[in-house]
């Protein structure tokens, strides 16, 4: 017979997964004799977050305030504290109840190897030598950082340094695109979606953090995705626009069906913050038609009215079919 632990395991990847809902969740966990998982200590999280970002600021801007000090002795000096910050964060988050100090910790050790790597390069690289390396860098040693850790916010600290490795390595290459540029951000982004995918079914690293690092995963990989999509719709693949109205009116479109349909997955999911981002976007699409030159004022405002009264009957909808189930 199965462990209680490994059901309650179980039960909380399903929740993850979007194959069940809070609700089911909780009665199956009731059905099964087990006790109810505990509630997620959001808010003692966000404060630990908010505080390991204050006390790491704080402490660069201390240790490169020292105007009698070269960029070396800076540089070498923050990553000193970036060991130190690390080392002990990595070891409180191994377990017990203070592995989320040791989050915190790990992201003052996080900021600190920001600012030791930015040192080193600006005392040591030429003018005009590429910046690619140095992102490189900076994204392997957070993301090592993040993996003993578990800290998923140092996990995205990683990430937006990988997004502007590829920026920069784009960048520098003779045969740079814009279409190659936003179709690779895309790519990047369907792999974000993939891996985190995999942390879901694989589990690890072991227990509750590969659901921290899941969920960061596809909230990064979901936004490249809508993000590279809504540049293309606007600015098409030269990045000089379309000739036709019509045809980047058809592109738009596409990317409003694209944000309907993560709308639409995140409620049968049961999974809100898929429908927030697919709200989000749908949301400065909007603003992005409101705004665009070439179309009429009226033609404007009825485009976005209809969208508008589409999403407003669609909500009316679920609302009307939630509550026939449940009566």
């Amino acid at each position: 017979m199965a462990d209680r632990s490994d059901i309650q395991r179980e039960l909380d990847a399903w929740l993850a997964e979007g194959r069940i809902d809070q609700e089911t969740h909780g009665r199956l966990s009731a059905d099964a004799s087990l006790p109810r998982p505990p509630q997620d200590p959001t808010g003692h999280g966000l404060l630990m977050g908010a505080g390991g970002i204050a006390l790491g600021l704080g402490l660069c801007y201390l240790v490169g305030s020292n105007l009698d000090w070269s960029l070396d002795l800076v540089g070498g000096a923050s990553l000193l504290l970036c060991l130190l910050f690390g080392w002990v964060g990595t070891n409180l988050t191994r377990g017990g109840p203070r592995a989320e100090l040791g989050r915190c910790l790990a992201i003052v050790s996080s900021l600190l190897w920001i600012q030791a790597v930015a040192c080193f390069a600006l005392g040591h690289l030429e003018p005009g030598a590429r910046l690619s390396p140095v992102f490189l860098v900076l994204s392997a040693g957070l993301f090592l950082l993040a993996y003993l850790s578990t800290s998923a916010v140092v996990l995205f600290e990683g990430t937006l340094m990988l997004c502007d490795w590829m920026a920069a390595f784009l960048g520098e290459q003779p045969w740079f695109q814009h279409g190659i540029f936003l179709a690779a951000f895309a790519l990047l982004g369907t792999a974000y979606l993939v891996v985190g995918r995999q942390h879901l079914l694989t589990r690890w690293p072991a227990g509750p953090p590969f659901l921290r690092f899941a969920l960061v995963y596809q909230l990064v990989g979901l936004n490249l995705i809508n993000w590279s999509t809504m540049i293309l719709a606007w600015t098409g693949w030269t990045g000089d626009g379309y000739g036709e109205v019509a045809a980047r009116l058809v592109c738009v479109t596409m990317t409003v069906l694209l944000y309907g349909l993560e709308v639409w997955a995140g409620r049968k999911s049961g999974l809100s913050w898929i429908t927030a981002i697919g709200v989000y976007h749908f949301l400065l699409q909007i603003l992005a038609i409101l705004y665009y030159p070439h179309l009429s004022i009226q033609s404007r405002a009825a485009i976005v009215i209809v969208l508008g009264l589409i999403m407003i009957f669609t909500a009316l909808g679920e609302g009307g079919a939630r509550s026939r189930r449940t009566s």
